[in-house]
């Protein structure tokens, strides 16, 4: 986990975004939200957020496509895409091509191909 967060934290500044589960998004020097709150940027409602959430309560803007990168962990891949209309969010990334830029056994960081150099 640390690898992958030291890779993130040396390609980011501290106002971009990174979509990222709680368990590596505490290491990030970035703005971060996990996929259960990004769904609800669209209106969407899903686990704990059965009411939706208004995007008033967002500090910033929290959709994928201000995000530079979205990591997805292993818990990601067997229980948070699989809840209610999470799944919308993978498969965005697969749509818009985001490619692989960092693997390790246990993350994938996605890259944002509108935010690439």
């Amino acid at each position: 986990m640390d690898t992958c967060a030291d890779w993130i934290n040396q390609r980011v500044r501290k106002d971009d975004f990174v979509a990222a589960n709680p368990n590596i998004a505490w290491l990030l020097k970035a703005r971060v939200a996990p996929y259960l709150q990004i769904i609800t940027w669209y209106g969407e409602t899903t686990q704990g957020y059965e009411n939706g959430n208004q995007r008033e309560r967002f500090r910033y803007d929290c959709s994928l496509e201000k995000a530079r990168y979205a990591v997805i962990g292993d818990i990601d891949q067997r229980w948070t895409f699989g809840e209610p209309n999470v799944k919308k969010l993978a498969e965005f990334l697969q749509s818009h091509n985001w490619p692989i830029v960092w693997k390790g056994n246990y993350y994938l960081v996605l890259a944002n191909p509108a935010l690439l150099p």
